[in-house]
């Protein structure tokens, strides 16, 4: 082979090896980066959140607290001349219609001398001394009862059972002798059959409690024993009507007080 060829394979040969020994570039990647740590918060101070708590207080609306009012106190009406009795008895030896509740020795249960009716007058549940009752409020047969009926022996004095204006006195053939007393607040008592009137009692007449109304009796244009009939009534008495426009209810419907 001459010189010439020789020397430039020989070249060529180098060349090639180097190409092959030579490492492939390649792009270098960017070092990782830890992320930046952030600071924690720091606690707040004992104080500083004590007094931040005061703060907000002292913001906050003052509320008062709702106090319900006090009810006034019932006052129950003193007399000189009559004092209702402690107890009210279901007469011996009758059967009484209409009896409220009473314990074994006849007396009505929870009785005290003192009504509260509407919340607005206080009334002697019975206005007579030494009665027993006889006949309580409501259905008798085909006939209502508008009140109770009380009797005792001897017949006793009726009282008002309350301060009021008398509204209605004098004579009917159902109710002989009666006494209709407006004792304000819108109630009414009617006292019923009664022998006579007391002088001044007439309509228009004011009266305190315990004013005597008149003796129980039989007055009627039928024959009756001697009791009184005593109705509790409500509503107003400008109607048409006037006390039989009224609405009846039963003395023992209301709650008793203290006397």
């Amino acid at each position: 082979m001459p010189m010439r060829s020789m020397t430039y394979g020989l070249g060529v040969l180098v060349l090639l090896s180097a190409c092959a020994s030579q490492p492939e570039e390649t792009e270098a990647a960017p070092p990782e980066t830890a992320e930046p740590s952030l600071p924690e918060p720091a606690a707040a101070a004992p104080d500083k959140l004590a007094a931040k708590t005061a703060e907000r207080a002292a913001e906050a609306p003052v509320v008062a607290p709702v106090i319900p009012p006090t009810p006034p106190p019932v006052i129950t009406p003193v007399s000189d001349t009559f004092t209702p009795d402690p107890v009210l008895t279901l007469c011996p030896t009758l059967t009484v219609r209409n009896a409220p509740p009473s314990n074994a020795d006849r007396t009505v249960a929870g009785y005290k001398p003192f009504v509260r009716v509407e919340d607005a007058v206080t009334l002697a549940a019975v206005p007579v001394r030494s009665a027993c009752l006889t006949s309580g409020f409501g259905w008798r047969g085909m006939n209502f009862h508008k009140g109770i009926d009380l009797q005792s022996d001897p017949a006793q004095m009726v009282h008002a059972g309350a301060a009021g204006t008398v509204v209605e006195a004098g004579y009917r053939d159902d109710y002989g002798y009666h006494v209709v007393i407006d004792h304000g607040g819108g109630v009414y008592t009617r006292s019923a059959h009664l022998v006579s009137l007391e002088p001044g009692v007439d309509a228009g007449a004011a009266l305190d409690f315990g004013a005597p109304l008149g003796v129980m009796g039989n007055t009627a244009s039928f024959s009756i024993p001697i009791h009184l009939h005593y109705e509790v009534l409500i509503g107003d008495y400008n109607n048409p009507k006037a006390s039989f426009g009224l609405t009846p209810r039963s003395v023992f419907d209301y709650p008793f007080v203290d006397g």
